[in-house]
This record gives C-alpha cells, sequence and structure tokens, in this order.
C-alpha cells in the first residue's frame, strides 16, 4: 500500500509542479498536507466535481478521491 501512495505522490508532483514527499512514520499528517492542497487547488479553480453514472470525473477530482481513500 505504501508503494502505491508513493506513486500516486510522484504523479502529483508532476501534474501540480509540487515536491510532497511521504515517509513511513508521518504518512497521515503528509497524506492530510497534500489533500489540503488539492481541496485548495480545487476551491481557487473551481473545479467542477460530478457524481453518479456517465460522469467523467477530472484529474483533479480523481486525485483528491485516491488521497483521501489513502486516508481511510
Amino acid at each position: 500500500m505504501f508503494l502505491k501512495m508513493e506513486e500516486a505522490v510522484q504523479m502529483v508532483n508532476r501534474e501540480y509542479l509540487q515536491s510532497f514527499c511521504i515517509s513511513r512514520e508521518d504518512r497521515v499528517s503528509d497524506l492530510q498536507g497534500i489533500v489540503a492542497y488539492l481541496k485548495e487547488y480545487c476551491h481557487d479553480n473551481e473545479v467542477v466535481f460530478v457524481y453518479g453514472r456517465g460522469k467523467r470525473k477530472s484529474v483533479h477530482q480523481r486525485y483528491l478521491e485516491l488521497f483521501e481513500r489513502f486516508l481511510d
């Protein structure tokens, strides 16, 4: 699971030109920081979230949902 988290962090770093990192000891706080950044980014750029069948989620919504699942 930690390897999947590391891969996702690398994808977010490339997409948003950030330098997030995640460690095994502080992964909860690291993930909370990434989720907070993604929420702020979506709010600032007025990203529309979609739900239900037949809707296409934006990349931003997918990243946010992925990291929220990691937190759970």
